[in-house]
């Protein structure tokens, strides 16, 4: 079971944000012109929480890619 999740973990990541976030971003900025992702550099409540899920979004990256290349070293990061 887990030699498939180490596997399909990845893919489904990748299907996931692909589906989720790059499609709506690009259809967006091709209808707009307007870069969805990109946010101002004023200090706003706003541009916080775009950061934190930015964040989030990557540190979900690494510990799927730990998980599926290194056994051991996942075994450090705290149980997601």
């Amino acid at each position: 079971m887990q030699s498939f999740l180490k596997f399909y973990l990845p893919v489904y990541m990748f299907v996931y944000f692909t589906v989720v976030f790059v499609w709506p971003s690009y259809r967006t900025w091709k209808r707009t012109g307007v870069n969805p992702v990109r946010f101002n550099s004023e200090d706003t409540a706003q541009n916080y929480i775009g950061f934190v899920m930015k964040l989030l979004m990557l540190m979900t990256v690494i510990v799927v890619l730990v998980f599926s290349t290194s056994g051991k070293l996942y075994q450090y990061f705290l149980p997601i």
